[in-house]
Formats: C-alpha cells, structure tokens, sequence
C-alpha cells in the first residue's frame, strides 16, 4: 500500500508540473488609462496567452519609457497582476510607453 501512495504522489507532481511549464504565446498590456494628469497613477497588466488563447502566468520585464526616448522605470512583475505606477507632478509631458516581455516575446 505504501508504493502505491508514493506513486500515485509522484503522478501528481509530475502531472501538476507540465500543467504549469506552459509557454507563452501572445503578450498583451492593458491599461487603466491612456490619459493621466501629474499627481495621478497609472495601472496596467501584462497578459500572456498560450497556444488555445488561455492565461498562462509567466515572469515578464516591464519598462516604461519616457518621452526622450530614454528608459525611466524597470521592473521584474508576474502576469496577470496589476502594477501601480505613479506620475509624479516633475514627470516630462508627451507620449510615455509601457513595454513588456516575456520568454521570447514581446509587445
């Protein structure tokens, strides 16, 4: 009887660990808000999406670029999360952009 129990584990765990090495196959960034004024927050959340278009949760880089074209913010996140970014009132006006990436994809 104590076999079988050891297998029958074993079996969970190996099923458990291909359910969850799912690889990615679309990113996609979703925001609160297109506009924000000074003094205000921006939320987002990087989606990715596997082969059958289903939420796989993966680790993606976010970086969000201000409107020199330089890299202001950099951050490690889980999918599926919100992330909370700040606009400070000194923050330069114009186009900022969020970019993400995950394994070999990337928005």
């Amino acid at each position: 009887m104590k076999k079988l129990l050891i297998l029958y584990v074993s079996f969970s765990i190996l099923l458990m660990s291909s359910i969850y090495a799912q690889t990615a196959a679309k990113i996609d960034i979703s925001v609160d808000a297109l506009s924000v004024k000074p003094g205000g927050n921006i939320t987002f959340r990087v989606m990715t999406y596997g082969q059958a278009d289903n939420f796989v949760q993966k680790d993606a880089s976010v970086k969000i670029i201000n409107p020199l074209g330089d890299m202001f913010y950099e951050k490690l996140i889980r999918t599926g999360e919100n992330t909370i970014f700040v606009i400070e009132k000194n923050f330069t006006s114009g186009y900022w952009t969020i970019e993400a990436a995950s394994e070999d994809l990337r928005t």
